[in-house]
């Protein structure tokens, strides 16, 4: 199971999932145990305790920690690279292969900004998620 797409998104979630972990047990152990408890207590499921107390508590970490481990993933060259034997179409590697093989760098720099503009729109789009909560935690505070 090596060289191909399967295998490189298997080894790419092995590499970053410990990254997300890590970033999140902060986030969820600021959650006071009494708000669980007393969802719990007043009959709530663990469904609604956890859609309804829980995830809106750690909603701004989550989105950070996703941030992050995009970040990660979008930059990674030598997963794809030792996973997918460099025949995985990722951009990292096409950059890569068309800056130093075929020397195509308007092409190399085209797929650059492409990524760049990716991540951009993404931490942008996540930014903008963070503010809308806070605002809206703001006016019913």
């Amino acid at each position: 199971m090596s060289n191909n797409f399967t295998a490189v998104v298997i080894g790419t979630v092995h590499a970053v999932l410990p990254i997300a972990v890590i970033g999140l047990m902060p986030v969820m152990q600021r959650v006071p145990a009494s708000h669980v408890m007393a969802a719990r207590s007043l009959g709530a499921s663990e469904w609604t305790t956890f859609f309804r107390i829980f995830l809106p508590q750690t909603v701004n970490g989550c989105v950070a920690v996703g941030m992050l481990a995009f970040a990660t993933t979008a930059g990674a060259f030598t997963t794809p690279v030792l996973l997918g034997g460099g025949r995985v179409g990722v951009l990292s590697i096409l950059m890569y292969s068309d800056a130093t093989t075929a020397l195509n760098y308007p092409r190399a720099a085209v797929l650059a900004v492409i990524l760049f503009v990716i991540v951009l729109l993404t931490v942008a789009v996540s930014l903008g998620y963070a503010r809308l909560r806070v605002g809206r935690r703001e006016r019913s505070s």
